[in-house]
């Protein structure tokens, strides 16, 4: 195997950073969904809510949705809240793919593109195979885009949690 060229090792670099670009940004987000949960039940208008949250997205989301439903202080946040909750949906397969994808470079065409490939375990024993093919620019779209949603998301949450000062709790 014969070492890459320097437009190819520039191009892994670039896709490296977009994909570290894509994770952190949606990490970021389920971070504050869990965050803002732990932090709330230790109000007492919401005490009474269940403990933990779920695994799947979706019905981690549902519950996050539920402690904005509820009377108390963050009620209020719903509005904005709720959309943008629902935003990180939009994401998911793409921080899969980034999070556990293999990367493959296709220099034979123009533009080159990334190639990200993974193994889904669909039942016990039926194994699938999943692609997404993209290039830089596609990518760069897509952490530009991810990016802004998240700090959408975190200027949100700084404002609740310093107007209801639950960065305290």
């Amino acid at each position: 195997m014969r070492e890459p060229s320097d437009r190819a090792k520039a191009l892994i670099s670039d896709a490296d950073r977009l994909r570290g670009r894509i994770i952190g940004a949606y990490s970021q987000v389920e971070h504050l969904i869990t965050d803002i949960v732990l932090r709330a039940r230790r109000l007492e208008c919401y005490a009474h809510l269940p403990e933990g949250l779920p695994y799947r997205l979706k019905t981690r989301i549902e519950r996050v949705e539920v402690l904005f439903e509820q009377e108390g202080p963050l009620k209020r946040y719903a509005p904005r809240a709720k959309p943008l909750l629902n935003g990180l949906t939009r994401y998911e397969s793409i921080r899969v793919m980034m999070a556990h994808g293999l990367f493959i470079l296709d220099m034979k065409r123009a533009p080159p593109t990334f190639e990200y490939r993974m193994f889904r375990t669909e039942k016990a024993s039926e194994i699938s195979e999943g692609l997404m093919v993209t290039d830089a620019d596609q990518l760069a779209l897509a952490a530009s885009e991810i990016s802004a949603y998240a700090q959408a998301v975190v200027s949100l949450f700084q404002h609740i949690y310093l107007t209801e000062r639950l960065e305290s709790l």
